[in-house]
């Protein structure tokens, strides 16, 4: 039966008496994986069909979205079908890990990712660890994501991601240590923040996480980046302006005001003549923790 046709049929489902007895058989029907199959086969796929069947389909069903998830050769199918995978129930993740386990091109292992972070739990017993070490970056990025979820992988996580050379990989890891950063990982953040060759936006985001992280090389680190030697008088200035000193000095003021060290920078900043300098010695709020 074709698309058209399981509609026609869907339109006499919907407005049915609710005898459910009589109609489960044809329920049965039009939502076996081989409907399901037939629906998403074409390009694109018969959504507009799908998406009303989408609630009562079985587990098997989701299996043959799985299936033309990973032989469509058009990105904007597969973004289609992502977008109802990710409605499915936590009963397909075996079917998800399952593929995972055969040799895929890239784009295949990263959606199959994308559809398990979707779930709305991990398989007992995933690790995405295999998946972080793959040669594209898309694809660690979606393993990281996993990986975060767990607590037992998460600062695991978080170093490699620290030492990925992709800087979308290292923004998601920087963004994750914001709630939390094991001290293991505070080396790796400070090494992002005082590494000049990096850009900004990633050594504010690391500056950030220095400022809530409550462990002596983050303080260290805001000392540093606070430096500016002295004046030819021997007093202690700031250094020159930039965008990662006002991080720096929000960070202080922020997370490590008790210090006695951080308080006498913060003395210099609130002297300055440069406003956002200024600005920057008022925490304001205190960041939301989960």
């Amino acid at each position: 039966m074709e698309g058209d046709g399981i509609a026609a049929l869907l339109d006499v489902l919907e407005h049915a008496p609710q005898n459910g007895a009589d109609l489960a058989p044809v329920w049965v029907h039009v939502t076996s994986p081989e409907t399901v199959r037939r629906l998403a086969e074409h390009d694109p796929p018969d959504f507009a069909t799908i998406d009303r069947l989408l609630p009562r389909l079985p587990v098997p069903a989701f299996e043959s979205l799985l299936e033309a998830l990973a032989t469509s050769q058009s990105r904007t199918t597969r973004r289609g079908l992502l977008d109802r995978l990710g409605r499915a129930p936590r009963e397909v993740a075996p079917a998800v890990v399952s593929r995972l386990s055969a040799e895929q091109p890239w784009y295949v292992v990263r959606n199959l990712l994308v559809v398990l972070d979707s779930l709305p739990a991990l398989p007992q017993g995933f690790t995405a660890s295999p998946f972080a070490a793959h040669a594209d970056a898309r694809v660690r990025r979606e393993a990281l994501k996993l990986a975060l979820k767990v607590p037992a992988e998460r600062e695991r996580a978080l170093i490699g991601a620290l030492r990925d050379p992709d800087p979308r990989t290292a923004r998601l890891a920087l963004s994750a240590a914001l709630d939390t950063c094991p001290p293991l990982v505070v080396p790796l953040v400070v090494a992002v923040a005082r590494d000049g060759t990096i850009a900004s936006e990633l050594r504010v985001l690391a500056i950030k996480v220095l400022g809530r992280a409550r462990h002596p090389a983050a303080l260290a680190a805001l000392l540093s980046l606070t430096d500016g030697g002295t004046t030819w008088r021997g007093r202690p200035k700031l250094p020159t302006r930039s965008i990662e000193l006002v991080a720096a000095v929000m960070a202080l003021a922020a997370g490590w005001s008790g210090d006695g060290r951080a308080r006498a920078v913060l003395a210099l900043a609130a002297a300055s003549k440069d406003p956002d300098v200024r600005n920057a010695t008022d925490p304001g709020p205190e960041p939301a923790r989960r």
